[in-house]
């Protein structure tokens, strides 16, 4: 082969190098496309229930006023208990439970020797 043929070659690689590249990247897009199309919205997960469609089903007459009224103040009612718990825990109290009592009395102190009064 002489130099000519070899450059040639290299750019028939490089050109099929691109083709294969560019054709990756439009299936790649049609097929997101595809999915967005076949599954709606609804791709993502959703985790739990929130105010938000709670909302939305009484605005759309499935719950009657009292039964969103109900609904929302237990909602709520449970954000606010995970949320004194989750603080709960995150205070120095909580790390010590309720068998073992806090006695910081004679913190720094040396512990009584032999001639103390204390061991007398």
């Amino acid at each position: 082969m002489t130099l000519c043929a070899d450059q040639e070659f290299s750019k028939d690689i490089f050109l099929w190098l691109g083709v294969i590249v560019l054709a990756a990247i439009v299936l790649g897009v049609i097929a997101l496309v595809l999915r967005r199309v076949l599954m709606g919205e609804q791709a993502a997960p959703q985790i739990g229930f929130t105010l938000a469609d709670l909302r939305r089903l009484h605005e759309d007459g499935e719950l009657s006023d009292e039964e969103f009224a109900q609904a929302k103040g237990r909602m709520l009612a449970q954000g606010r208990a995970m949320l004194d718990d989750a603080e709960g825990e995150d205070s120095p109290d909580a790390m010590v439970g309720p068998e073992q009592p806090v006695d910081d009395s004679g913190f720094g102190e040396e512990p009584p020797g032999p001639d103390s009064p204390a061991s007398r």
